[in-house]
């Protein structure tokens, strides 16, 4: 195994028992799984430590106890009586043999008593070659929160190998004072969100807060599709100093920690009177591209090219451009005009405007490498590693909640601990309803073993394991249904490997299908993902959020499976990725500049068409002039 890729089972078992403390959890344990065992601390050294201390500590009280009862006798009746020092000779023995039944009987109230997060890294010892701000993206001031995971996760993931930029750390920490001046409930923004609600009762332009200007995202799609695009929304709002708050209706707020230092929440509250009043969808009468269709915010109208007029979006609303507010629909189903976002001239008539409303299901980013210099400049510099941007963002937003944390850590603890590394597979079915296809379980196990992945299965039957004990290795299968992983288990039971390695196959869930609206289906599929990004190998499903959104937290290049055509198992069962930024599933084929449709893969080196979506953009890694 790459040294490189080797994770510190001590550490992660330590912080397995460690989070022990955290509440008790309803994920389900795996029926049958042998391996499935409550989980406790049971580290005798931190008992007996523990034990010692709190001894010295009640032998020094009861010394200078007895010392000074002793002074107060001798001054009135003389020489200590031997009744006295029976006495003494009882309560001193009896304490060396009951605190420490004592200490056992009460562990769980002692486990109640100490704030988690503080006893993992008790556990862990020598906090300075610890770094949970990862090279300075996370702010040290974010040790103080109430999220457990933040100082935590890191630990069971492979090191990263990229390092963010001093100037994305410097951007990040002047966001952050931003947000603490501007977010939900500061003076500044009540002020706007003021001034934006008179908006929507009278006419003219109303007084503007200069420095607060705000993103506000809407939820659209799967959770994937969500944090895929709220990492672009971010990377917007660094690049156009405005604030991000989400619509706090979505119940983000459940899955995910506050990723701010500091008291100002990035949620929108539920009765935030836009989002219930206003209409805000691809037909909405105050959408962008609306007002540049109709001519109503520039002097120009563009002509769109042949193939894009077939897709135009005919609203029959009349654009109602405001001064204040404008809603940017980035969705798949987006058209022509709506994609003139990303040209130089229109995206610089929004720079006035304080709120724009974002409903987007898309990771865009590549395209606003494109055709704005002023973006492309600022986003070489703050992510020299281009294919590092989503990984940089994902860590650094999206952080699971405590319940979540809670629920990866029992399932990590009770089936993943002990394993020397972790191989993730994600497998996706688009069809509608999920079906089976009989050739992904052995394209899968094809793909692991002919990249060394996974040990081979030995064709010998009966052939003899050594005794010792060996390697083991996790594989962790997470899909909508259970007959991948029961495959895959079935072969590894009744096989021994090539090199008599044992492979554990195990699948934390199968919904059946996605049921984006129900918080339980999100919530497993958040910690999935998270879990996912403990592998210290991944494979993934093509055009798959779920598998962008692990890998980017990973921080690793998975193996992708090649899509099968007209339901035959492909020839090649998968390839590494170039790039493990995600892909932008619906770019524009319009050349700004020259007002005309263009093949936007080629404007740049290093944004090019995806691996896996081969009318997609991503961008690729690049080490700017």
């Amino acid at each position: 195994m790459d040294p490189s890729m080797t994770r510190t089972r001590k550490n992660a078992q330590q912080l397995a028992q460690a989070e022990a403390l955290l509440p008790s959890s309803t994920f389900p344990l795996q029926e049958g799984d042998p391996e499935a065992a409550p989980t406790e601390i049971k580290s005798k050294e931190d008992l007996h430590s523990l034990s010692c201390h709190l001894l010295h500590h009640h032998h020094h009280h009861l010394l200078h106890h007895l010392h000074h009862q002793q002074s107060l006798h001798l001054r009135s009746f003389g020489k200590p009586s031997v009744r006295l020092c029976l006495l003494l000779v009882f309560v001193v023995l009896g304490t060396f043999f009951f605190l420490p039944s004592l200490l056992s009987s009460s562990t769980l109230q002692l486990k109640s008593l100490h704030d988690s997060t503080s006893y993992a890294q008790h556990q862990f010892g020598d906090a300075e070659n610890d770094d949970f701000t990862l090279g300075g993206l996370l702010a040290k001031e974010s040790a103080t929160t109430q999220c457990q995971s933040r100082g935590l996760i890191h630990r069971l993931r492979v090191r990263s190998p990229y390092t963010p930029s001093p100037d994305l750390i410097t951007k990040l920490r002047d966001y952050e004072a931003l947000h603490q001046r501007c977010g939900p409930g500061t003076k500044s923004f009540n002020r706007s969100m003021a001034n934006l609600e008179l908006a929507f009762n009278t006419e003219g332009r109303h007084e503007v807060d200069g420095e607060c200007r705000y993103i506000v995202w809407l939820a659209h799609s799967g959770l994937g599709n969500r944090l895929v695009s709220i990492a672009a929304a971010f990377v917007y709002a660094l690049l156009t100093r405005r604030v991000l708050v989400l619509d706090g209706r979505s119940a983000l707020g459940e899955l995910v920690c506050e990723p701010f230092p500091g008291e100002v929440s990035w949620l929108l509250p539920h009765d935030f009177t836009p989002l219930l009043t206003l209409t805000l969808n691809q037909s909405s009468p105050y959408k962008f591209g609306l007002h540049l269709q109709q001519g109503t915010l520039l002097p120009s109208v563009r002509d769109p090219p042949e193939e894009d007029r077939k897709s135009l979006f005919h609203s029959s609303s009349a654009s109602q451009p405001s001064s204040l507010f404008s809603y940017i629909h980035l969705a798949h189903d987006y058209d022509f005009f709506d994609k003139l976002f990303f040209c130089d001239k229109e995206q610089a008539s929004l720079h006035q405007i304080p709120w724009l409303f974002l409903g987007s299901n898309l990771y865009f980013v590549p395209s606003l490498y494109l055709y704005i210099p002023e973006f492309r400049q600022e986003l070489n510099r703050l992510f020299p590693d281009t294919d590092a941007i989503f990984h940089h963002i994902s860590r650094y937003l999206f952080l699971p909640s405590n319940s979540v944390w809670s629920w990866i850590m029992r399932y990590y603890d009770a089936y993943l601990s002990k394993a020397s590394q972790i191989v993730g597979v994600q497998i996706r079915s688009f069809v509608f309803p999920p079906v089976v296809h009989p050739h992904l379980a052995q394209q899968t196990l094809r793909c692991a073993e002919e990249n060394n992945l996974l040990p081979k299965i030995a064709e010998v039957e009966g052939r003899e394991t050594p005794l010792s004990p060996r390697n083991a290795t996790a594989l962790l299968v997470t899909s909508l249904l259970p007959d991948y992983s029961e495959q895959l288990k079935k072969l590894y039971a009744d096989h021994p490997t090539e090199t008599g390695e044992v492979v554990s196959v195990h699948q934390p869930s199968h919904e059946g299908h996605q049921n984006t609206q129900a918080h339980g289906h999100n919530l497993k599929a958040w910690a999935e993902m998270c879990l996912l990004s403990f592998s210290n190998k991944l494979i993934t499903s093509p055009m798959s959020t779920f598998g962008y959104v692990a890998q980017g937290l990973a921080g690793i290049k998975p193996w992708i499976l090649t899509a099968a055509e007209n339901g035959e198992a492909p020839s090649s069962a998968c390839s590494q990725l170039v790039s493990m930024d995600p892909c932008f599933h619906a770019p524009p084929y319009y050349n700004c500049d020259g007002n005309k449709g263009d093949d936007t893969s080629k404007i740049l080196p290093y944004v090019k068409h995806c691996e896996d979506v081969e009318w997609g953009l991503k961008v690729f890694p690049h080490t700017p002039a």
